[in-house]
């Protein structure tokens, strides 16, 4: 465990008004191939196949009374009704009046489909599930209609995760998918970096990289209210590296954090979302997530990615209900244990076969396919839809 004291961070080298050197941006040297490439690229926006698979996950959506409590699940849902891939909402409830105000002050453009039914009004549980199943089936019907549309890259949203991090991960598939990361951002589209507590330790080079002073003064915030409450439960980031980690070679918080942030890349960083914000703005945002795999996949999901990238040394079955999950493995030897969960393999890169660079490459490749419904991931094949709402409680 590292317990050395650190340098507390700084915005001074973030200006609003210059980016500073490290912020400078290596993907915009994408080249002619990529130009060529951009203009046959398809994005789906409505995969009706993946809607038949969601008749229960993103349908029902449990809010009850208990407050600021519960208010992170209501703005999750609210969240995966902005997604592009969502279906239309419904949202069963107990004495929560308001939850239509709370819709249109987080979303005052919201124009899905909404049912929300109040068991008060309804005249027994079982009327109210009863209405509930039904709307859902008519949901469906109506989401069903929708018809691929072609769509410029600019509209995807990538979410960039690691779990179950082994000793190569931050010198294969993270930096891999870091490099991914930079060309979806030179080519103008959103990218989520997400698990603060797995940041920790290097937020000054993040916040060197940030477009403005406010956007590093947010960063550094979020990250000091979270420590605050992982002290106050006597926890500390420091606590961060599993067993497994530690096992394979992740001996401390710093060396695990230096690997994760590979998977941001180099392009600057353009905005800071708490959670449960949604993404808006183009470029790499920095998301206050924790750690933990469902929690985090769930929240990027949540603020808009469409594809996430998930890299595991150890093997990680993760899914979701919303959007497709691809997993990467940080070694060959894993790929090939675990060819029921692994997308793709970035260990050519340990054993010297190929290129961060050209790895990063097929792996866009892949994220528009899978986008585009061509690919179906594997955890899509399993059926393993995962979805934990993070209650803001200390989860590292």
């Amino acid at each position: 465990m590292n317990t050395a004291p650190r340098r507390e961070p700084s915005v001074d080298a973030a200006d609003s008004g210059v980016q500073s050197p490290h912020a400078t941006h290596a993907a915009f040297r994408i080249g002619s191939l990529l130009e060529e490439k951009h203009c046959k690229w398809r994005l789906a926006r409505v995969d009706r196949k993946r809607q038949n698979m969601r008749l229960i996950g993103p349908g029902f959506v449990h809010v009850d009374a208990g407050g600021n409590q519960r208010l992170g699940h209501f703005d999750v849902a609210v969240s995966r009704g902005n997604h592009e891939g969502g279906d239309p909402a419904l949202i069963p409830h107990v004495g929560w009046s308001s939850l239509r105000e709370q819709l249109a002050h987080r979303n005052p453009k919201f124009s899905k489909p909404l049912a929300i039914l109040e068991q008060q009004k309804s005249g027994s549980e079982m009327a109210m599930l009863s209405e509930a199943i039904e709307r859902t089936f008519a949901g469906l019907a109506e989401a069903n209609k929708a018809q691929r549309t072609p769509a410029d890259i600019s509209r995807l949203c990538v979410g960039l995760k690691c779990g179950g991090s082994d000793g190569f991960s931050g010198i294969s598939a993270n930096p891999a998918i870091g490099h991914t990361s930079d060309l979806l951002v030179a080519l103008g589209a959103r990218t989520l970096l997400s698990e603060f507590p797995e940041l920790c330790g290097v937020e000054q080079n993040l916040i060197d990289r940030a477009v403005s002073s406010d956007v590093a003064g947010r960063f550094i915030h979020l990250m000091r209210e979270y420590e605050k409450r992982a002290h106050a439960v006597k926890a500390t980031f420091a606590f961060n590296p599993s067993p497994g980690n530690i096992r394979d070679g992740l001996l401390t918080d710093a060396m695990k954090s230096a690997g994760a942030a590979k998977k941001g890349g180099t392009a600057p960083v353009s905005s800071v979302l708490d959670y449960p914000e949604y993404s808006t703005q183009a470029g790499l945002t920095l998301q206050c997530t924790p750690g933990n795999d469902v929690e985090c996949v769930t929240a990027q999901v949540g603020a808009g990615a469409s594809v996430v990238l998930f890299t595991t040394g150890l093997g990680t079955p993760t899914g979701n209900p919303i959007a497709p999950v691809v997993k990467l493995s940080t070694n060959t030897q894993l790929s090939q244990r675990m060819p029921d969960i692994i997308d793709f393999d970035a260990g050519p890169i340990v054993a010297g076969g190929a290129s961060i660079e050209k790895i990063g490459e097929q792996i866009l490749d892949l994220v528009l396919q899978v986008a585009s419904g061509e690919v179906r991931t594997k955890a899509e094949v399993n059926n393993q839809e995962d979805f934990i709402p993070w209650k803001r409680g200390v989860s590292l």
